[in-house]
């Protein structure tokens, strides 16, 4: 349920108002009987009007579901002609969510070749004992690992604004992100499940440090306003290395260790190679 206040003003003096949903009168004030105000209760919608803050200038819903939404008019009969204005607008009843929206993260990885002669499976087979368990903490992303998140926020009518955040700053700022947005009807044909899905292929400039902070919020009208979880990943600390004043202004992170270590050990075995011919050739 939620409130509705002030459906809608008359500024003209009336002898007498009149209310409806669609053809149906519910609500009416009249001045010079008893009582004034008199709500006429719906048969199949739970609606309550607050009679002592009506008045011919307006009408104070306290209580209104969805399918409360829709054409609502009012007619106001004037002074002193009687002549009568018939006014229509479209009402929108807002059901926000009752719980925050929800957030969650995962990651695809995606590890770099050691060298430009492709020896991926070198780079992986040769990482260290310590890197491997690192890559198991799952809060530890790479350059060039894709996050997939996912927001949800509701039950609601009408769905909520979702927008995801990276570093408290809108994803506007940043490049390589792609956003989905989807509904899904709760069954009641009144209320949907907003869900939102954000792809990043992981660049230097998602990370604030080495760290990358992931949240949404979702917003419905004044009446709700919520942020998410939050959701922090970083960049392993043994493989970045941080080079002031490489490429633009900002830091660069370079990549290194592994592919150091497969370089030196192909130069080992050509240079045993080397020394195999060498004695061969001797013989």
């Amino acid at each position: 349920m939620s409130k509705v206040q002030e459906i809608m003003k008359s500024t003209t003096k009336a002898e007498k108002l009149f209310w409806y949903k669609g053809n149906r009168e519910f609500f009416r004030y009249t001045p010079k009987q008893h009582p004034k105000a008199k709500f006429i209760p719906f048969v199949d919608i739970d609606v309550e009007v607050d009679e002592n803050q009506s008045d011919l200038n307006k009408i104070r819903v306290k209580k209104a579901p969805a399918a409360f939404r829709g054409n609502i008019s009012c007619e106001v009969t004037l002074e002193p002609s009687f002549r009568s204005i018939w006014v229509t607008e479209h009402l929108q009843v807002a059901v926000p969510p009752k719980h925050d929206p929800a957030l969650t993260v995962d990651v695809i990885r995606k590890y770099e070749n050691a060298t430009s002669i492709g020896l991926a499976t070198w780079h992986q087979g040769l990482r260290t004992r310590n890197e491997q368990a690192t890559e198991e903490t799952n809060n530890i992303v790479n350059l060039g690992d894709t996050i997939v998140a996912k927001c949800s926020a509701g039950p609601s009518t009408p769905p909520v604004a979702l927008k995801f955040l990276i570093n408290d700053d809108s994803t506007d700022m940043y490049r390589g992100v792609s956003i989905k947005q989807e509904l899904k009807d709760d069954g009641d044909n009144r209320t949907a499940t907003t869900i939102m899905t954000m792809n990043v292929t992981l660049q230097h400039s998602h990370f604030s440090g080495r760290k990358i902070v992931i949240k949404c919020k979702a917003s419905l009208y004044h009446l709700y306003n919520a942020t998410s979880n939050e959701v922090k990943k970083e960049s392993p600390r043994e493989t970045v290395l941080t080079a002031a004043g490489y490429g633009d202004n900002n830091s660069r992170r370079l990549h290194c260790g592994i592919g150091f270590e497969i370089m030196v050990l192909l130069t080992l075995i050509l240079i045993l190679l080397s020394s195999s011919s060498a004695t061969v050739f001797r013989l």
